[in-house]
């Protein structure tokens, strides 16, 4: 059980971890806008001057082919003002590899007294399933891209931030997807 500072980039060992931590913000500030708007994919290809494809790609957290000018370009079009490094790096993370939703409690309890008690209980039980499936679902096969790294551990991340009176809370883990997973595991569906 790990409460880090950084990002899950250098925790990887990537050589560009801050700057790969930013461009996964700005993404996610992206995406949001998206939904926001009730764009869809083409919609905001053709909002943004790109395709379909590398809308997808970006938003599935394929952004590596992406400056992070260009990503704020793409932030500026949809409407959003130019977003400051604070923007992006005033994230809490915590690290872990268990179903322990006690690793999560310092990145989420600071907002105790800020938000309503049943949200805050709400948040942990969604965390709690978010472990629970990549734990148990979320590393059953190989990834199909370059980044199979040793996931015996089955790590996942959650950051959380509270910023003009919103608290995003996200969970990721470096599995292979739902859609991969869900034939194996559900194959009635």
């Amino acid at each position: 059980m790990t409460l880090v500072s950084h990002n899950v980039y250098a925790d990887l060992g990537y050589p560009d971890a801050d700057e790969m931590l930013v461009k996964a913000q700005l993404v996610s500030k992206i995406a949001e806008l998206i939904k926001h708007r009730g764009l869809t994919q083409v919609e905001a290809a053709k909002l943004l001057g790109l395709t379909q494809p590398r809308i997808s790609a970006m938003l599935c957290g394929q952004f590596r082919g992406f400056s992070e000018r260009k990503l704020i370009d793409c932030l500026t079009s949809l409407g959003r003002e130019k977003p400051s490094r604070a923007d992006v790096v005033s994230w809490r993370v915590a690290r872990g590899h268990m179903v322990d939703n006690t690793i999560c409690a310092p990145a989420i309890e600071l907002y105790e007294g800020k938000i309503a008690e049943p949200l805050l209980d709400g948040i942990f039980r969604g965390l709690g399933e978010a472990m629970t499936n990549a734990k148990h679902h979320a590393y059953t096969d190989v990834r199909k891209d370059d980044l199979n790294l040793d996931h015996s551990q089955h790590d996942w991340w959650m950051f959380s931030q509270s910023r003009d009176h919103h608290l995003s809370v996200v969970f990721c883990d470096l599995g292979i997807g739902i859609p991969a997973t869900l034939p194996v595991k559900q194959p009635s569906l």
